[in-house]
């Protein structure tokens, strides 16, 4: 077995309930969700693999911002704050699950497959579909903001905070701030 990389020997000695690993690991998924989001264009040729990252992103954000999983945001709440689950109907969860995750007779639904969770029926997905999602991803995090511990709080809106900028209006020097709100933790935990 290979040995570990200083990467790998660093990243397992940050711990799992900390503002450094919320950081890097949830900033990590924000940070590429919104380049996913940012850069989709319909009709390119990168436009199923953005779209794809997208949607897979915002599956694991959803999972762990509404506590579908054993581990989730609820371990980083403050003293006192129940840990449930939130949302269990999220409409794009749901869709996500049947239409692009699990492969089963959901993804038959009689529906077409442009029909998105945004849109009402018989109109299809649109250029705009990934902006709809990132707005409820951004907007189901924001809502457990309240629920965190002022640390892990602060550093959940900041990321998401630089992302929902480089979302509305994406450049290079957003991009740059975006990576560097999140690789900050390496030097800084």
């Amino acid at each position: 077995m290979d040995a570990d990389t200083p990467d790998q020997k660093r990243d397992a000695e940050i711990p799992y309930r900390s503002a450094a690993w919320l950081r890097k690991h949830v900033g990590h998924e924000i940070q590429w969700f919104a380049f996913a989001v940012a850069e989709f264009r319909e009709g390119h040729r990168h436009e199923v693999p953005l779209q794809d990252s997208a949607l897979m992103r915002a599956r694991s954000l959803l999972e762990f911002f509404t506590n579908r999983r054993k581990d989730g945001i609820g371990d980083f709440y403050r003293a006192g704050v129940e840990k449930r689950m939130i949302n269990p109907k999220d409409r794009w969860y749901k869709w996500i699950c049947d239409r692009l995750a699990h492969l089963g007779p959901e993804r038959e639904t009689g529906q077409s497959h442009d029909q998105w969770p945004h849109a009402e029926p018989g109109v299809e997905k649109g250029p705009d579909r990934l902006r709809y999602l990132a707005d409820h991803v951004f907007t189901t995090i924001k809502d457990r903001l309240p629920d965190l511990d002022a640390v892990y709080a602060d550093v959940v809106r900041e990321v998401t905070s630089v992302a929902r900028s480089y979302v509305g209006s994406p450049s290079p020097g957003k991009w740059r701030a975006l990576s560097a709100t999140v690789v900050q933790q390496a030097e800084g935990w």
